[in-house]
């Protein structure tokens, strides 16, 4: 590895190696995802909205793998080609398509549904 290089924003030196390097060995058996939200927290790094940026340590973490630096675990839910597809659930919703102005249908409400119960509804949806 280059003395320093800088992956998904942050700087990556020898002291972060090391680091990086201690937190692999501290939750090897937890998994990827745990030594990235660990490694996070150590940091402090934050998305704006106070999540961890725990996707881009992870890409961090297989860009040093790919380059022979550091060694991961094996992922725990290995997935072929990606993202998992939601597989069909049962239609709660008529499924013949609305046609005609929005303003014809009232008022539109728009929810987040990241990590509720209507995320799978709505990954199925997006998926079809």
């Amino acid at each position: 590895m280059a003395e320093k290089q800088v992956i998904r924003g942050r700087v990556i030196g020898p002291e972060e190696l090391e680091t990086i390097r201690h937190f692999v060995q501290l939750y090897w058996n937890k998994g990827r995802t745990e030594i990235s939200k660990a490694l996070c927290r150590y940091w402090d790094w934050k998305q704006p909205n106070g999540w961890l940026k725990d996707r881009a340590c992870r890409d961090i973490l297989f860009a040093l793998s790919r380059q022979g630096a550091i060694e991961l675990p094996a992922g725990r839910h290995p997935r072929p080609g990606g993202k998992k597809i939601v597989q069909s659930q049962r239609m709660l919703f008529d499924a013949i398509p609305l046609e005609g102005a929005v303003s014809e249908f009232g008022s539109l409400t728009l929810t987040m549904v990241r990590k509720t119960s209507s995320e799978k509804l709505w990954n199925q949806l997006v998926h079809e």
